[in-house]
């Protein structure tokens, strides 16, 4: 029994019991950005110390499990705990660098400013002008399945109007900008958006996924 343990938690499974529990984690969070929205989820739980400390202990562990585990030994293995680092390269990044505000459309009334929860502002690179935000619900009762936000962004570097559209399950993309919907005013002639510019986590954390698909294939085979 007690080698059977050993073996279960091994210096070259680590890592994999750390990304389940995070994997976990970040499954729940999910469940709690819908209920309460981004800002608090990442308040409480992306931008936590403990969530931070855990991707730190796992790139510890991932680290160790090459070295002492000799992983390098084995490519499709070590390419499997590379995998690991880049994604938490990725959350590292996304953790120094990246911005999270939101922006409040009003109907014919174009924005330009992001905001922040701290109060601070910045000027966007384009504007936004609502046109129209409405709730679609499931059919025969009144209970809501989307809030739906449509938009024009008007992009003076790239010289042209480009129309948007923003759901509970739609992300719209602009110039490295992410918008999701948030909330929207009780007379419907206002939206707001929550807004995740993001340019260096992301890409790293999805090559650290693709990695660690492909290499999970050529490991298990």
């Amino acid at each position: 029994m007690k080698d059977k343990l050993l073996a279960l938690f091994s210096l070259q499974k680590l890592p994999f019991w750390g990304v389940s529990v995070l994997c976990i984690i970040m499954a729940v969070a999910t469940f709690v950005e819908k209920d309460q929205g981004t800002a608090y989820t990442y308040s409480h739980i992306y931008g936590s110390w403990w969530f931070s400390a855990l991707w730190g202990i796992l790139a510890i562990l991932c680290i160790v499990g090459i070295i002492k585990g000799q992983v390098y030994k084995n490519i499709s293995l070590l390419l499997v705990h590379i995998s690991f680092i880049l994604i938490l390269g990725g959350a590292l990044c996304t953790k120094l660098s990246a911005k999270h505000g939101y922006v409040i459309l009003n109907k014919d009334s174009p924005c330009n400013v992001m905001m922040y929860e701290d109060e601070r502002t910045e000027v966007l690179p384009f504007a936004i002008k609502l046109d129209t935000f409405y709730i679609s619900y499931y059919p025969g009762t009144d209970a809501p399945a989307d809030y739906i936000s449509h938009f024009t962004i008007t992009d003076s570097s790239q010289k042209q109007e480009i129309s948007g559209k923003v759901s509970m399950n739609n992300i719209f993309d602009h110039d490295g900008y992410r918008f999701y919907q948030s909330s929207f005013g009780d007379d419907m002639q206002s939206s707001t958006l929550s807004v995740n510019r993001d340019i260096y986590g992301i890409p790293l954390t999805y090559a650290g996924y693709a990695l660690f698909i492909l290499s999970m294939i050529w490991y298990l085979f």
